[in-house]
């Protein structure tokens, strides 16, 4: 008997994953999927790099700036996320979408490293612990993320969801539980548009010619040069 066959339309697109915060202009993450845009554009057909992965980024961890294991320390106000957080999040979600995939991440979570195995359990099973998930997952949305894969479910104290795989009554599955009839929190991202981005300074092209570049909005696009404006684009009437 023969087995099932795959279309097209079905095969399955692997996710490309990086260390956290690496996939930004010049990171490991956005040059690989730059060599693959280039790659799949001397195909014939052109291929788009959406054609190859579903999803890049690196993981979703976050934790506090000042580790501790008083459970008001460890919550306070302004103590989460960190800086490594800070500046990760935006870098690989700005990284996909620019090549148009899904900002995946392989794993995240709370990390609650370094500390004593009973003051671990006690800041995972607090209370508080729902509201500084919900928080990061709506942090890690507005950061432009898509799909985040939580790590673990149990075994791992320091990032598990509960200390017994009996026990689904804890913090961080009530999360989950309270997410699942929540909206999406909107991206907030980059710049709203109709407004003003700065692009960074554009190497000399050396010769005069049609040039190409990217764009994703659904605004007007003004067109400028050293502080000098040309004018204007229509974005909602070009694809």
């Amino acid at each position: 008997m023969a087995g099932p066959q795959l279309t097209r339309a079905a095969v399955m697109r692997p996710e490309l994953m990086w260390q956290q915060g690496t996939g930004g202009t010049f990171g490991e993450g956005f040059d690989q999927m730059c060599w693959l845009d280039a790659y799949g554009s001397q195909q014939h057909p052109p291929r788009t790099v959406r054609s190859y992965i579903h999803g890049a980024g690196g993981s979703a961890y976050y934790g506090v700036k000042h580790m501790s294991g008083d459970a008001n320390q460890y919550f306070a106000p302004g103590n989460y996320p960190d800086v490594q957080t800070i500046n990760a999040f935006p870098a690989d979600a700005m990284a996909a979408q620019n090549l148009e995939v899904q900002r995946v991440a392989y794993a995240g979570g709370d990390g609650v490293d370094g500390l004593p195995t009973n003051q671990i359990l006690a800041i995972n099973a607090g209370p508080r612990m729902k509201t500084m998930t919900e928080f990061m997952q709506r942090y890690y949305d507005q950061q432009g993320g898509d799909l985040p894969v939580y790590y673990t479910v149990a075994g791992a104290v320091d990032w598990e969801f509960t200390p017994d795989i009996m026990n689904l009554n804890t913090p961080k599955f009530k999360t989950l539980k309270a997410l699942r009839g929540k909206a999406k929190a909107p991206v907030t991202l980059g710049q709203a548009l109709p407004g003003v981005m700065w692009c960074g300074e554009v190497p000399h092209l050396g010769t005069a010619g049609p040039y190409g570049a990217k764009y994703k909005g659904h605004s007007v696009l003004a067109i400028g040069v050293n502080g000098v404006r040309f004018g204007t684009v229509d974005m909602t009437q070009r694809n």
